[in-house]
């Protein structure tokens, strides 16, 4: 940046930008099954209070240099990395499995919206105060979501001192999960690793990784190339590209869990309709290529109601755990998308190149779909809930169905 405070070439740039990424991928295991030992609240709540505090300092590691600077980078992903198993198995103690693809929606679009406003706020942040400001502000923001959080929010219904029975005997009464007893139960390693609903998840959740950090990382690089349209500097279209993903979200999550409550059919086809909603449209046509980056983000929403709440499905009672490493698996897309498209665009990268990348692309959509839709399940496994529990909650559900049609 030449301009900047730091004259940093491309390459130091991107050590000091992807060294985040790669404290996250560490801790994701670490953080599922913690959550599930000492409870979610504290592994979110301390990883987002780790994560702002070395936000907070993230200007004066600068000012040390670049290797004080992607040390704090790594350690902050470090707590980020811990967030998102965290958050399912928050959601397999609280949610009921009729509500399930809903709330996983909405705390999706939480991180949507924020991606939303970030960009403009920064600009505005940097242009008005400084640069460093910026740091500061969303560090000291994180400081004080903290309080909030460690103040209102419970691990689960047993433990909330202050919701009514009635809600509690809701909860209890709907959701997959077993007692908070037995969430400390030992992993059954060797079942998890070897559970077949677990890989075909992980794959599919893979593949459609792959194509979506294409999409966000690498995709503007063809625009601008070989389009000739900066689309990263169109504050328009990448407001478009969120909202769109925003609303088929929403569509989905609210779709599969209508659904579901409905008896419309089983749990497992309606992951997999929407699943194959979600990837089989996706894919580059260079020749309408503005409207289908819009649309692949669209239909990329639609793993809300597909593959988006599976891991809370197959494994209520390890959530956390399983999330975990799926996504230590799942997370290397982001390093494997640059690389390959790297590999076949290179030395300025021509409209035929990049057909290359598309055709990769495609390919790994459509072989995650065809996997998803012939051999997944949304059923939980039996290692994975309480069986006693889960067979009172199917006669619940088979009883309340019934007296719904008989009325």
């Amino acid at each position: 940046m030449e301009d900047g405070s730091f004259l940093w070439d491309e390459k130091e740039q991107g050590i000091v930008l992807g060294a985040e990424y790669y404290g996250f991928v560490t801790t994701q295991l670490l953080g599922g099954r913690l959550a599930e030992i000492i409870g979610a609240k504290w592994v979110i709540g301390m990883g987002v209070f780790g994560a702002s505090l070395l936000t907070l300092l993230e200007p004066s590691a600068a000012q040390l240099g670049i290797g004080p600077l992607v040390a704090a980078r790594v350690i902050e992903g470090m707590g980020k990395g811990v967030l998102v198993p965290a958050k399912f198995a928050l959601l397999a103690s609280w949610v009921p499995v009729h509500e399930r693809s809903v709330l996983v929606a909405i705390t999706g679009q939480g991180a949507m919206f924020g991606l939303l406003i970030a960009a403009p706020l920064t600009g505005a942040i940097c242009k008005n105060l400084s640069w460093e400001y910026a740091f500061y502000i969303y560090g000291s923001l994180g400081c004080l979501w903290f309080v909030f959080w460690m103040w209102y929010v419970h691990n689960s219904p047993e433990e909330h001192p202050y919701m009514s029975e009635e809600e509690r005997s809701y909860i209890l009464k709907y959701r997959q999960s077993g007692k908070r007893s037995s969430q400390k139960r030992p992993v059954p390693w060797k079942k998890v690793i070897t559970s077949r609903a677990v890989w075909i998840l992980t794959f599919t959740k893979f593949f459609a990784a792959f194509g979506f950090y294409t999409v966000l990382t690498e995709i503007p690089s063809y625009f601008k190339t070989v389009l000739h349209f900066d689309i990263q500097n169109s504050r328009l279209w990448t407001a478009t590209l969120y909202v769109a993903q925003s609303i088929t979200m929403a569509i989905s999550a609210i779709l599969a869990d209508y659904m579901r409550s409905r008896k419309c059919m089983n749990i497992t086809d309606i992951r997999k309709l929407l699943q194959s909603i979600a990837i089989a449209h996706v894919g580059c046509n260079y020749y309408t290529a503005i409207f289908v980056l819009i649309l692949e983000t669209s239909f990329y929403g639609f793993t809300s109601g597909g593959d988006g709440p599976m891991a809370a499905d197959i494994a209520p009672d390890f959530a956390g755990t399983v999330v975990g490493v799926m996504h230590t698996i799942i997370e290397t897309a982001g390093v494997l998308a640059p690389l390959a498209v790297g590999l076949l665009t290179q030395h300025n990268a021509s409209m035929q190149q990049w057909r290359k990348v598309f055709y990769l692309v495609g390919g790994i959509n459509v072989a995650g779909t065809l996997l998803f839709v012939l051999f997944s399940t949304a059923e939980p496994e039996p290692w994975a809930v309480e069986y006693k529990e889960y067979q009172e909650l199917k006669i619940v559900l088979s009883k309340e169905d019934g007296s719904s049609e008989e009325d």
